[in-house]
């Protein structure tokens, strides 16, 4: 399988569960803010020892590149690209979490943080199930959580205008996928009806 017919099942298999404009925005603005708080909470897990020191107070703990190198994995073998906007972003919110949690009390950033990311997965949820009117696809496949900041990148960069190409084959693909869903709820509900 070709990096683009990969990028197209990967992209439209979490496409397929964020179709509705609302649902969209809500994930454009709120993954980041995922992000950035699981990137702080990855500050508490530190190894001793375990840091970078780019320059003065700036660095990033070793999690972070662990945790990145999870992330990209997908990203990479997707679309170079993206996966290149999508690191300079992961390196630039960790500078930034390395820093803050440098400069407030490490018992304080957890706390700092904490109402930001329930209100992100907050946003997530009410984005699925009262816009979208499907359940959220980390519901069906966890590992899906890895799907969405590049999910986000690659959207935002579609909306400029990036591989228009790329971009319909994914929304033919998306729609396959909608009807794929849809047909699956049906059979369910009926079975649910004659049991």
């Amino acid at each position: 399988m070709g990096q683009q017919d990969f990028c197209v099942r990967f992209y439209a298999g979490y496409g397929a569960y964020h179709n509705e404009k609302v649902n969209k925005v809500l994930h454009i603005v709120f993954i980041p803010v995922i992000l950035f708080t699981l990137l702080g909470f990855i500050e508490y897990a530190r190894l001793p020892d375990c840091r970078l020191t780019l320059h003065g107070p700036w660095g990033l703990s070793l999690n972070y590149l662990y945790f990145l190198h999870l992330h990209l994995l997908v990203s990479w073998r997707s679309d170079v690209p993206a996966a290149a906007v999508e690191s300079v972003v992961y390196v630039v919110m960790m500078l930034v979490s390395d820093r803050l949690y440098g400069l407030l009390q490490p018992g304080l950033y957890w706390k700092v943080l904490l109402p930001f990311h329930l209100l992100g997965w907050t946003a997530q949820f009410i984005g699925h199930f009262v816009f979208e009117g499907r359940r959220p696809a980390l519901f069906d496949n966890l590992l899906q959580i890895f799907s969405a900041p590049f999910f986000v990148v690659l959207e935002l960069m579609f909306a400029c205008g990036y591989k228009p190409k790329l971009r319909q084959e994914c929304d033919v693909q998306i729609k396959a996928n909608i009807a794929e869903l849809e047909a699956l709820e049906a059979k369910a509900k009926s079975r649910g009806k004659k049991g």
